[in-house]
């Protein structure tokens, strides 16, 4: 049996991908990676969509354990910065670097290892998980030579990209016509 997995950031490209499938009459799952470093309303707008979708939400975060002067030294940052607990802030503090365009341990620490975690467990249930992700070719250069479909071998599934050629315009219009408010920072 195939099982949908939709990885959901609260942004309107997932969203609309959550629409889409819904259009389709696809079963799914609803997976939000939560790194701890979001701002405060995309949290609040991920409590809403849950409530306009009808849907539930799952919150999947990698625990980052910490030696007692670290986590000390996190919930400080933590509660100056307003997220509580912060897989991100603490991953910093552990490695004692942030990350940047050369040093990329976060995604794939606090999204790629969690999604494998999630298809694996289907696996395990006897189902074929198709990670579905909300990505549209314009709005990168690398986004733009991504295919539909495509196995990953580091998730051990399908992924589909059911929106990469949709317009921004096409977004708005599965907004509006599910009556689906975007994400504030919008």
């Amino acid at each position: 049996m195939t099982s949908y997995i939709t990885s959901i950031s609260g942004g309107k490209d997932s969203t609309a991908t959550v629409l889409y499938l819904r259009e389709l009459g696809l079963e799914q799952r609803l997976v939000f990676f939560d790194t701890g470093w979001e701002h405060a309303l995309t949290y609040q707008h991920l409590d809403y969509l849950q409530d306009a979708l009808g849907m539930e939400i799952s919150r999947s975060a990698c625990p980052v354990d910490l030696p007692p002067p670290l986590a000390a030294e996190a919930e400080a940052i933590e509660a100056v910065l307003g997220v509580s607990p912060s897989a991100f802030v603490r991953l910093a503090l552990r490695k004692r670097i942030f990350p940047r365009r050369t040093v990329k341990f976060c995604t794939q620490m606090l999204k790629v290892f969690e999604a494998q975690k999630v298809m694996r467990a289907e696996h395990e249930a006897d189902r074929y998980p198709v990670n579905v992700v909300g990505i549209r070719a314009a709005e990168s250069a690398a986004r733009a030579k991504m295919p539909e479909r495509e196995l990953s071998v580091t998730l051990d599934c399908e992924v589909w990209r059911p929106i990469i050629a949709w317009t921004e315009a096409d977004v708005i219009a599965i907004h509006q016509r599910h009556q689906i408010k975007p994400n504030p920072l919008y």
